[in-house]
């Protein structure tokens, strides 16, 4: 059977009592769970405060004159003001790497997480992890190219694409999408809609290059 436990509200007027007659009875604990049963007619099997929960209003009353736990003033402090969003606006500026920002600007993860995407409307760039190539892969891109040459009409002009992008804060990683793209009987450039990043994202700096066969 699973152990199941319950917390119990106890009201101002019993942890009054209690201390009271904690001091009373020479600082008994035992002593004090017999009264407060008595005090409250509470059967055997009702539950009475126990030594933790005792000792504990005991020091809040020594250090805040008040076994009752006292509520924060005002409302909760918001981390997301003004001057933070600024902070958080400088230092992507410098480095795009989230967790390199928290050092300096001494906040919570979290709290720059939320700052990136609710104030500078910012999300994580997600890196695409390529595919060790396999000798079949090989073969398989061979014939794909030969089906292509074999498939096409003389003069046909392809321009086959690909995309990298490179971080502006200095790091040597280079980030290269995949997305590879044919443009078949193209005589002029492709179409500038077509020349746009596929993955934008402000920090990056995005390079487009294609081959003319």
């Amino acid at each position: 059977m699973p152990f199941l436990r319950v917390t119990m509200q106890w009201s101002g007027e019993q942890r009054g009592f209690v201390v009271e007659t904690f001091f009373k009875n020479g600082e008994s604990v035992v002593a004090t769970q017999r009264a407060f049963r008595r005090r409250f007619g509470l059967n055997p099997q009702d539950s009475v405060p126990d030594p933790k929960t005792i000792r504990k209003w005991i020091v809040n009353v020594r250090t805040t004159g008040s076994a009752i736990p006292k509520k924060p003033a005002g409302r909760p402090k918001n981390v997301r003001t003004p001057e933070n969003i600024r902070a958080v606006r400088r230092s992507i500026e410098h480095c795009v790497l989230c967790g390199n920002m928290l050092l300096p600007l001494e906040y919570r993860r979290k709290t720059v997480r939320r700052i990136l995407q609710t104030d500078l409307k910012l999300h994580p760039y997600k890196l695409m992890i390529a595919q060790e190539l396999s000798p079949q892969d090989c073969v398989t891109r061979r014939d794909a190219c030969n089906a292509i040459l074999t498939g096409l009409p003389p003069g046909t002009i392809v321009w086959t694409s690909d995309e990298a992008h490179f971080h502006l804060c200095g790091t040597s990683k280079i980030f290269v999408t995949g997305q590879v793209k044919s443009f078949v009987n193209c005589t002029k450039d492709p179409p500038t809609a077509l020349k746009k990043n596929l993955y934008i994202f402000v920090y990056l700096f995005s390079i487009w290059s294609s081959v003319i066969d």
